[in-house]
Formats: C-alpha cells, structure tokens, sequence
C-alpha cells in the first residue's frame, strides 16, 4: 500500500490559515482599540488612541501575524514530509510558493535580507533663543498660579520637588546642562515638570484650557516682540466676510518660520489642498495638515502620552490656533506622533516629529 495523499490535508490548512489572517487579525485589532478608548473618561481622549494606535496596532499586528505563520508554517512544512513519496508531486502555485519561503524567511532568517536591529541615535541638544525659553518658563508658572489659586511659593516648591524626582531619568534619556537655559533637552524636561505640577494641581478641565490659551497667547506676543520680527507686520481680517484661506496659510508659515528662529522646531511643513480657496469660498471646511519637527518639547509630550493622559506641553499648535482665530477661523486641531525614517524593526520606533492636523471652519457670528 503506498503512501496516502496528504495534499487536499495541505490545501484545507492554507484555507484555514488565510481564514484566519482575514478575518482574525482585524477583530483582534478592533478589541484593542476598544479596549483603549473605554478607559478614557472624556471624548477628547480619543486622540490619546489616534496618536498612538499607529505604532500599538502596527506592531502588535505585525508580532500576531509572524508567531501565526510560524506556527501555520510549521506544520504545514512538516506535512510536506509525508507527500515526499509522491511519484508525481503537485506543482505549487505562486502565492502558495510565496507563503512558503516567507514562513521559511520567518522560521531561519534571509541570508539576502539580514535583521537588523535599529539603534536610537540621540540628536546633539539644540539651542533655543534664551530669552524666548525663560519667557515660556515664566508664561507657564505664571498660568499654573493663577488657575491653580496656589501660592506662587507652593507652586515653586512643587516644581522643584518633581525635577528632583524626574531629573535623573530625563539625564539618562537625553544628557544635558542643567544650568544652560538653552539646552534643548534642559527645556523639555522642564516643561514636563512644570504641566506636571500643572496637571496635579488643576482639576477643571476648564482652567487647564484657560492655562494653554494664557499661554498660547503668551507664545505669539513673544514671537511678535523680537528684533525685526515679521509677525509685527501682519494686518488682520475677517476671514469670514473676505480674503482667501490660501493668504491665512502664508501668514501661519510666517509664524513658523519666527518659531523655528528661535530654536524651537527644527522646521516644519505645511501641506494644505490645492483647491482649498475654492472649498473655503464655498463654505466648507478645509483640514490642513502642519509638521513640526523635532520640537523642543517633543520628549515631554512622549511621556505624557505615555501616561495616558492628553494634557502636555501645548506651546505651537495653540499659538496657531489662536492666531488663525483672530483672522476669523474656528481651528480645531489634533496631534501625533512621527516617526519620519523607515525602520523594519517595529520595536524601534521613534517619533521625531508631531503632526498638528487642522480642521479649518468660519467662525460662527
């Protein structure tokens, strides 16, 4: 008796197996964006999920996905042994064949396409304009005291207290002068510490809003009171009655660029529709999509991310929404986190930039 044909035995697994990647994967994703948002306790939390289910479902989709084929793979590349007898083997189709040899590529490695694991490569510590960091510093304590109703004694206390705690944790991730008020990566830290202490000491959802409008407004006076700033020249209209949207953008990018001068993004990019002013005109919203990169709180706003909380260090997204406002947009805004370099070790991820997505509207009268 010769050997029993074990080839349908192999095609039912590959149904199985591709039932399973189809139909498996997206509802075990679903479950995990679910399971995030029912332990936020305000709507607005939703962007806690948007900023970082990119690299929590990438990733965790793409482990799920390779232990599958490994073991999928491992058994149907165990059955091949009992086919191995055939006379007349049955040729493999190309998907089948595909599969195969990444199962293969999964189980033993590709010699031409070696794993490579990505390091982080800490950036130099940039400089920012002293004079617009310690402005900042001062806009942000001067906030937390008025909407906390603390003693500007108590609030210094409790800033002090938490860079204590945080400080050596901060070093270690990003070295830095504690005593250079420049230092880029001094200034991060010490935005954390101080919305920290901000965050612990406001409850009102409401007076933190107060707290991030005082000091968006803050940001923009900073920028417009430097030597031969541009923002000086700006001559305000209603959007809501003329000009076009287009000329608001070119303003904005003004601002940026003032914003990058000090040291405080690295750059930036604006990338709006080609027929915005045709959108605007016609009464829609338009969504404009801003970049910062590399901006100076950028490690603190990571970290409050990661404590699953949507207060952080709001310096730029607000200046530009508070300005657009005073030409008679209504700018709603969401961030997240990029990571601009490719990297095919999904564990390395590391953003590097902060994306400010605009949802532009007319003011209501």
């Amino acid at each position: 008796m010769g050997v029993p044909h074990s080839y349908p035995k192999l095609n039912a697994v590959w149904i199985l197996f591709i039932i399973g990647l189809v139909y498996v994967l997206p509802v075990i994703d679903g479950f995990q964006a679910t399971r995030i948002v029912s332990k936020q306790q305000h709507p607005q939390k939703m962007q806690v999920l948007k900023m970082e289910q990119r690299s929590l479902s990438s990733s965790s989709r793409r482990k799920l996905l390779s232990e599958f084929l490994v073991a999928g793979g491992a058994f149907v590349l165990s059955n091949k042994k009992a086919g191995a007898e055939e006379k007349k083997p049955r040729l493999k189709g190309a998907a089948e064949l595909d599969l195969e040899y990444y199962i293969k590529d999964l189980m033993n490695g590709n010699d031409q396409t070696p794993s490579v694991q990505t390091v982080k490569v800490l950036k130099p510590a940039r400089n920012i304009d002293a004079n617009f960091a310690r402005t900042l510093e001062d806009l942000t304590f001067t906030a937390i005291v008025q909407e906390s109703g603390l003693s500007k004694d108590e609030v210094k206390n409790r800033i002090e207290n938490l860079k204590g705690k945080v400080q050596d944790t901060f070093q270690k991730k990003a070295p830095f002068d504690a005593d250079n008020i420049s230092d880029q990566y001094r200034f991060d830290m010490n935005s954390y510490v101080q919305y920290k202490v901000a965050m612990m000491s406001i409850e009102s959802l409401i007076r933190r809003i107060n707290l991030v409008r005082y000091v968006g407004e803050g940001v923009l006076a900073a920028l417009a009171s430097r030597p031969n700033s541009s923002l000086q020249a700006f001559q305000v209209f209603d959007a809501r009655k003329n000009g076009q949207l287009s000329t608001v953008l070119e303003q904005v990018e003004v601002l940026l660029s003032e914003l990058q001068g000090t040291g405080f993004i690295k750059g930036y990019r604006v990338d709006a529709p080609e027929d915005l002013d045709e959108d605007w005109t016609a009464g829609f919203p338009v969504e404009v999509a801003i970049t910062l990169e590399d901006p100076a709180t950028l490690g603190a706003a990571l970290q409050f991310s990661g404590e699953r909380t949507l207060f952080h260090p709001d310096y730029a997204a607000s200046a530009m929404s508070l300005f657009m406002k005073k030409y008679g947009i209504k700018a709603k805004y969401q961030e997240y986190f990029i990571d601009s370099t490719y990297r095919p070790d999904p564990t390395a991820y590391q953003a590097s930039e902060v994306l400010v997505q605009f949802s532009l509207d007319r003011l209501s009268t």
